[in-house]
């Protein structure tokens, strides 16, 4: 028997879109303990294994829920179902035109409602890309147009902030996978692309270590030192012309050492174009492009020697 945490771990299914298909589907029917808590049958990992994979493929959960394993593994074998390619985003400009009128209307229950009820439909990342990128992308564009009021923005900022940290907890690694320290350094205080970032490393199987909004680059580097990971994700959204940080940044790269991976992204990192060029860092501009860089260093980083951090600790 196994956990709902085993279960999503193994299975890349987040612990919330398997309760919501408990619920609305009744795609399992695990047992419960003592004090109530779900367990789940070899099958039903193997149940949920192929309706994460068939839901990413374009099947509707409400189609498949029911299906046994054996019918499941036929569909597999099938393929996807016959559906024209389309842009995805555009099958979510009308949601995602809902979720405005209810940051408008400051209506958190319809906002969270809203994007909750894509979640049980779609695969988390699918849902991050398709979904709530365009979206505080349409917020921003929205308020430095003036066309939404400050007041608005904060409280989008904090519904989306509240939505995605119910999605991280359906994520966790081991202690031995790699760590990658995430942060908004100083003078850069809008956090939603840095918790972004987080819960995609995550899902892509990092350990991963989000320190907030403006933090020194002293701070950042002394994490990531600390905790021996090899790469730190910058996030930078504005403002896209601190002098300050321009001079931080290669001081970042003389802290955490010529073999450390630093990525940077947000719409403000063309501002710091050449100061990122100038310590070699990672510029990625899509999380399509975010998880492909990940992928890249996490195989680079099993293959390098690992050296002992005392000296740069002195330094710091």
């Amino acid at each position: 028997m196994h956990t709902i945490k085993t279960v999503s771990r193994i299975s890349g299914v987040p612990e919330l879109t398997i309760r919501a298909w408990e619920k609305r589907y009744e795609a399992f029917k695990p047992q419960r303990t003592e004090s109530n808590r779900r367990l789940y049958t070899d099958s039903d990992l193997d149940k949920l294994t192929l309706l994460g994979q068939l839901t990413q493929e374009g099947h509707r959960i409400g189609d498949i829920a029911g299906h046994s394993l054996e019918q499941l593994e036929q569909l597999r074998v099938i393929g996807g179902p016959d559906i024209p390619k389309k842009n995805m985003q555009s099958e979510f400009i009308g949601l995602i035109d809902e979720c405005i009128q209810a940051i408008r209307e400051y209506d958190s229950p319809k906002l969270h409602k809203l994007l909750g009820t894509v979640l049980v439909e779609k695969p988390v990342i699918e849902v991050i890309e398709q979904i709530i990128i365009p979206l505080i992308e349409k917020i921003g564009n929205m308020w430095n147009d003036g066309e939404m009021r400050v007041a608005q923005e904060h409280f989008a900022s904090s519904a989306i902030k509240f939505f995605l940290a119910r999605i991280s907890t359906s994520y966790s690694a081991s202690n031995s996978s790699p760590a990658i320290v995430i942060a908004a350094p100083e003078g850069q205080f809008h956090e939603l692309e840095a918790v972004l970032a987080s819960i995609i490393a995550s899902s892509e199987g990092w350990r991963t270590i989000y320190l907030g909004p403006g933090l020194p680059v002293e701070e950042i580097a002394s994490a990531a030192i600390q905790l021996h990971s090899r790469c730190v994700h910058l996030s930078l959204v504005y403002p896209a012309d601190d002098g300050a940080l321009l001079l931080q940044i290669p001081r970042l790269r003389s802290l955490l050492g010529e073999d450390a991976f630093i990525i940077a992204s947000g719409r403000a990192a063309r501002g710091y174009h050449s100061a990122l060029l100038g310590i070699r860092a990672i510029v990625t501009s899509s999380a399509r492009q975010y998880r492909q860089t990940l992928s890249v260093i996490r195989k680079k980083i099993t293959n390098m020697p690992v050296h002992s951090q005392a000296d740069k600790t002195e330094a710091i």
